[in-house]
């Protein structure tokens, strides 16, 4: 006898008339769609993972470069303030060298009849006087003062415009007013 070579399928499943319904066919198309979205989804989450160690990794670069900056900037702090503080000597010192800020010849010759226990609390110079404003503790100090003026050649009519104690305070106040000799040098001083 001859052998048959033919296979035969074995479907375990019922076959119905459903499948052929236009309700089964909605279904059968419903679930094929649903299997793949639910691929796609799957696909979708899977970058999302991949993402977020991709994200994971730039984030914590970020944060290694953020601190990498922060120590330099940090290391630069004190060069800053040094340099800061240079500058401002350098201003003070341009200041002080400036020739219209530097202290009128006269003024310096006032000072330096000054006794210790005198106290200048203003200086104003007008073309032809100069108006001092003072404090002492006793008389003889402000008279001493009047005297080493007058011994200045460059001064002429020292006069004590002012002078007064006040209950509240227990210095003495004074004004004196002095006249310059003008010469090339008082003039230039104007």
């Amino acid at each position: 006898m001859p052998v048959r070579s033919k296979k035969r399928q074995i479907n375990l499943l019922p076959q119905s008339e459903f499948e052929s319904s236009p309700t089964g066919r909605i279904l059968k198309w419903i679930l094929t769609t649903f299997r793949f979205i639910v691929i796609f989804v799957e696909l979708i989450v899977i970058m999302g993972f991949i993402a977020r160690f991709w994200l994971d990794i730039k984030h914590s670069n970020l944060n290694d470069e953020i601190e990498q900056k922060e120590n330099l900037i940090k290391s630069y702090s004190n060069f800053e303030k040094e340099f800061k503080l240079t500058q401002k000597k350098l201003a003070i010192y341009k200041f002080l060298n400036d020739e219209k800020y530097k202290p009128a010849p006269s003024l310096e010759k006032i000072v330096k009849r000054l006794p210790q226990e005198v106290t200048l609390t203003s200086y104003s110079k007008k073309p032809e006087e100069i108006i001092i404003k003072g404090q002492s503790l006793v008389e003889q100090n402000i008279s001493q003062f009047v005297a080493n003026l007058k011994a200045e050649e460059e001064f002429e009519n020292i006069t004590i415009s002012q002078i007064e104690s006040n209950k509240e305070s227990i210095f003495i106040d004074f004004t004196i007013n002095i006249r310059p000799i003008f010469s090339e040098n008082a003039k230039n001083e104007t």
